[in-house]
């Protein structure tokens, strides 16, 4: 098809992360393409089209309130997120600005999402798994530095009281693990965390 709206189409889904368009008015195989991919993604009907559900969904992301230049309530607990999981320092202000939008893309590069610096369900999804998953070899989180003290406090390990959670951490938790009879898996999960502050 050949239509002016498939301007205001392209130039969207660019601004929601999908394709690099030349801007003409022509819906070819690659816009139909970046579509699917779009559908995909959001978990939409993958036809290649640009239906009314495709339509609504690009303005509900686009308008999604979590993203550069907006202010917003929840803006706060992103930065908390983001901070948590060493992906910057924020003033835990309403605003959502240029910096909160690197970090997200940062995030969203990191864990193979969607690079739109918004937001988005996916992204959301994600940042609150990696901010309640147990701790692991290889994470980089603000509660790695308590678990570390904790750890100390009960006679284990002697570490640089940083947030990366490495071999070292691992095998001190394993060391835990095995003096108080749980699973030895070197994560500290729910079972690991509740029998430290036990001891403690």
């Amino acid at each position: 098809m050949r239509r002016a709206d498939v301007i205001d189409l392209k130039v969207n889904l660019q601004a929601a992360g999908f394709g690099d368009f030349s801007n003409t008015n022509y819906y070819g195989p690659q816009t139909r393409s970046v579509v699917e991919d779009f559908q995909n993604y959001y978990g939409l009907d993958v036809t290649g089209q640009a239906g009314q559900d495709t339509i609504n969904k690009l303005s509900e992301v686009l308008g999604n309130p979590l993203q550069d230049g907006n202010y917003h309530d929840n803006a706060v607990t992103i930065k908390d997120y983001l901070m948590t999981l060493d992906y910057g320092d924020f003033s835990k202000t309403r605003y959502y600005g240029p910096q909160t939008e690197s970090a997200v893309k940062n995030f969203q590069r990191d864990h193979n999402l969607i690079e739109n610096g918004i937001v988005d369900g996916p992204t959301l999804s994600q940042l609150e798994y990696e901010i309640t998953r147990p701790l692991e070899n290889g994470m980089r989180r603000a509660d790695v530095i308590d678990l570390k003290v904790n750890l100390q406090a009960a006679g284990f390990g002697d570490f640089s009281e940083t947030n990366y959670y490495g071999p070292q951490t691992k095998g001190v938790v394993e060391d835990f693990q095995d003096y108080y009879g749980l699973e030895v898996d070197g994560v500290a999960g729910e079972t690991t965390l509740n029998q430290l502050e036990e001891v403690l």
